[in-house]
C-alpha cells in the first residue's frame, strides 16, 4: 500500500525538474489544454509584457531562469532594426513557467515597423496591441502568433493605420 504514495511523490519530483517553459525547442514541456477545453493539463503562465515606445521596448515579468530570459533577448536583438533599445525589467523566478520565446521572430520582424507594438502574456492568452501600418502586416503577426503558440488563446487588437475602430465599426450608419 505505501508504493503508491512513494511512487506518486517521486512522479511529482521528477516533474518539478523539468525545464519551466512552454513549447520550447526540447519538446519534452507539459502541453496546454485547447483553448476552451475544461479537460486535460493547463499551464498558467507567468504574466509577462513586452512594450515598444519608440525606439525603447521594456520588458517585464517573471521567467524560470536566464536561459528563457537568454531566448527571448536573443529573438529581440535578432529581429529588431539597430538602435532598438531593450529595457530589460524581468525578474527570474524558479517557481513559475514562462512563454518560449525560442521561436517568435517572425512576430518580432513582422512588428518591428510598429513603435507601438506590445505583446502581453497571462495564464494562457497572449495579447497583441498597436498599431499596424497596414491589414497584410496585422494579419501576418496574427497568423504568426497563432502559429508559434498554437495551444494558446492569441488575441489579436491590432489597429490597422487609419482604419475605422471597433466602436466606429459597431455604429448604425447614418442615412
Amino acid at each position: 500500500m505505501t508504493v503508491i504514495p512513494i511512487l506518486l511523490a517521486m512522479i511529482g519530483c521528477a516533474a518539478l525538474d523539468r525545464p519551466h517553459s512552454v513549447n520550447g525547442p526540447t519538446g519534452a514541456l507539459p502541453t496546454l489544454a485547447p483553448s476552451g477545453a475544461s479537460d486535460g493539463p493547463r499551464v498558467l503562465l507567468a504574466p509577462v509584457s513586452i512594450v515598444r515606445s519608440g525606439n525603447d521596448i521594456t520588458l517585464r515579468g517573471n521567467f524560470p531562469d536566464d536561459s528563457a530570459k537568454v531566448a527571448l533577448m536573443k529573438t529581440l536583438n535578432r529581429s529588431l532594426p539597430p538602435g532598438i533599445n531593450i529595457i530589460d525589467h524581468i525578474q527570474l523566478n524558479p517557481n513559475v513557467v514562462a512563454l518560449d520565446f525560442f521561436n517568435a521572430g517572425p512576430v518580432f520582424q513582422d512588428s518591428a515597423p510598429i513603435p507601438d507594438f506590445t505583446l502581453t502574456v497571462n495564464a494562457d492568452t497572449i495579447r497583441l496591441t498597436g498599431t499596424a501600418g497596414s491589414q497584410a502586416q496585422k494579419a501576418g503577426i496574427d497568423n504568426d502568433a497563432k502559429r508559434i503558440w498554437s495551444n494558446l488563446d492569441v488575441i489579436d487588437q491590432l489597429t490597422v493605420n487609419g482604419a475605422p475602430s471597433c466602436a466606429d465599426c459597431t455604429r448604425p450608419s447614418t442615412p
